[in-house]
């Protein structure tokens, strides 16, 4: 994980105390070693592959393999393919978004199907449900490392489904989400026809995994940092 910014968060984290969330943009999983902590499909438990020199800029990046043998055109519920849990990214990206400014998510996908592909994210609590799942709306080319950005506002184009709630219940303090806001990520491509039922395995790969917090909350991180460094040389 990038450590710089996880330790700009704990600065900010702790300096608004009373402020009830521990996501703190801007923050990013860059897989510069294999202790994300990240699982391969919805659910785990088992982690995913990593590669020290694969990512987009050659550095470290996570990896699974997936058939589609079994699954039809996507529909409803395509396939996950790596997920944050409980301590993934050191629980960087959970908590409340609303709260924190989040304004934008991102992540670096690759595969090698022989076909442009759909990339999705969904954001649910740690219990799973409710949850949003949203659309990237550039096409992920074979052979191609793509970043997809999902805007994160009630209004966002990017949203295709909130499970039957909204925008504040899956992403801020709610009843349905334990208070917690986000505390699980999945990240996703649609099966589109021509790959569905068929037997060969392909290679994906995500890196880069970011969220992006308003120009104002972006202000703060810095105001915060630069009073913990002023109060540091008053000592």
């Amino acid at each position: 994980m990038n450590r710089a910014v996880t330790s700009s968060a704990l600065i900010l984290s702790a300096s608004l105390s009373s402020v009830a969330f521990a996501v703190t943009p801007p923050a990013s999983e860059q897989f510069t070693d294999n202790a994300s902590g990240w699982t391969a499909g919805s659910s785990g438990p088992a982690l995913a592959g990593w590669a020290s020199n694969i990512g987009p800029d050659g550095s470290g990046a996570i990896t699974t393999q997936r058939s589609f043998v079994n699954d039809p055109v996507s529909t409803t519920n395509p396939p996950v393919l790596f997920s944050a849990l409980s301590g993934a990214s050191g629980n960087a990206f959970f908590g409340n978004w609303i709260a924190a400014g989040v304004t934008q998510f991102s992540f670096d996908i690759r595969h090698n199907a022989p076909l442009n592909l759909s990339a999705f994210a969904r954001f649910a609590g740690a219990n799973n449900f409710p949850g949003a799942t949203a659309v990237g709306f550039t096409p992920v080319q074979p052979n191609t490392w793509t970043t997809v950005t999902i805007s994160i506002a009630a209004n966002s184009p990017n949203f295709v489904s909130f499970e039957g709630t909204n925008f504040a219940t899956v992403f801020g303090a709610s009843p349905q989400n334990g208070f917690q806001g986000i505390g699980r990520l999945q990240l996703g491509i649609f099966v589109p026809q021509g790959l569905a039922f068929t037997t060969p395995t392909y290679q994906f790969e995500i890196d880069n995994v970011r969220v992006i917090p308003t120009p104002a909350a972006a202000t703060g991180l810095l105001a915060v940092s630069a009073l913990v460094g002023a109060r540091r040389r008053r000592r």
